[in-house]
C-alpha cells in the first residue's frame, strides 16, 4: 500500500458513517447490532439504538434491514457464524471421534457461557416465531451437518458401529447442550461450572452406548 493508499483509508475510517459508501452501511449496521444484542438481549433490542451506534438514522437502517425481525436474524446468524467456522476449523484436529465430539461440546458450551445473550434467543423465542425459523433452522442444520460428517467419519474407521443412528445420536448430542444451558450456563451459573468435566462424561457416556460391540 502506498503512503497516498494509506492516507485515504485513514480519511474513510475517521469519516462519519453517513459520509462512507453506502456499500460500508449494511455491514456497519449488522456490526452494531450484533453488539447490542450481545450486550442487551433480545428483549431490550432496538433498531434506533443500532442505527445509534453505527452512526446512521434509523429511517436508513430499515433502508438495508426490512424489519427488526430481518436485522435480529441477520445478527444472531452474523453471531454464530464465526463458532461455526471455528468448528470446522478445529474438529478435525483433534484425535478420533471422542476427542472429536468433546471438543464440539466444549467450545458450544464455552460459547453459550461467554454470549448467552446471543443464545437465548436461539434456544427460545426465536425458535418459535414464523419470522425466525428460516434463519435458525438453517443454523441448525450447519451444526447438524457437522455432527453427521464426523459420524460418518467415525463409522468409517471403525470406531462406531455400523448401525449406530446418526440422526438420534447427533439429538442426544444437541439435547445435552441446550439442557446444560437452559439449567446452567444462561441462568448466569457458569462461572463455577466444569464444561470441560461435562464433556468428557457426556461423550464417555454416549460412546458406551454407540462404541463398537466386543
Amino acid at each position: 500500500m502506498t503512503f497516498k493508499e494509506a492516507k485515504v483509508e485513514r480519511s474513510a475510517a475517521r469519516q462519519p458513517a453517513w459520509h462512507r459508501r453506502k456499500d460500508f452501511r449494511a455491514p456497519e449496521i449488522l456490526t452494531a447490532a450484533v453488539a447490542l444484542l450481545e450486550e442487551r438481549g433480545f428483549d431490550r433490542f432496538a433498531v434506533a439504538d443500532v442505527a445509534r451506534s453505527a452512526g446512521v438514522s434509523e429511517a436508513t437502517a430499515y433502508k438495508y434491514f426490512e424489519n427488526k425481525e430481518a436485522l435480529l436474524a441477520q445478527a444472531v446468524e452474523a453471531a454464530l457464524t464465526p463458532l461455526i467456522e471455528r468448528l470446522e476449523t478445529e474438529i478435525p484436529s483433534f484425535a478420533g471421534c471422542a476427542g472429536q465430539l468433546e471438543r464440539f461440546v466444549v467450545l458450544c458450551l464455552q460459547d453459550m457461557a461467554e454470549r448467552p445473550n446471543i443464545h437465548r434467543p436461539v434456544h427460545g423465542p426465536m425458535r418459535w416465531t414464523a419470522s425466525y425459523k428460516p434463519t435458525v433452522q438453517s443454523m441448525h442444520r450447519r451444526f447438524g451437518r457437522l455432527i453427521d460428517q464426523l459420524f460418518k467419519e467415525g463409522i468409517a474407521r471403525g470406531e462406531l458401529r455400523e448401525d449406530t443412528d446418526i440422526v438420534l445420536a447427533g439429538d442426544q448430542i444437541f439435547g445435552a447442550i441446550e439442557g446444560l444451558g437452559w439449567r446452567v450456563l444462561l441462568q448466569g451459573q457458569s462461572s463455577n461450572y466444569d464444561i470441560a468435566d461435562f464433556a468428557r462424561r457426556f461423550v464417555t457416556q454416549l460412546m458406551a452406548g454407540i462404541g463398537p460391540r466386543e
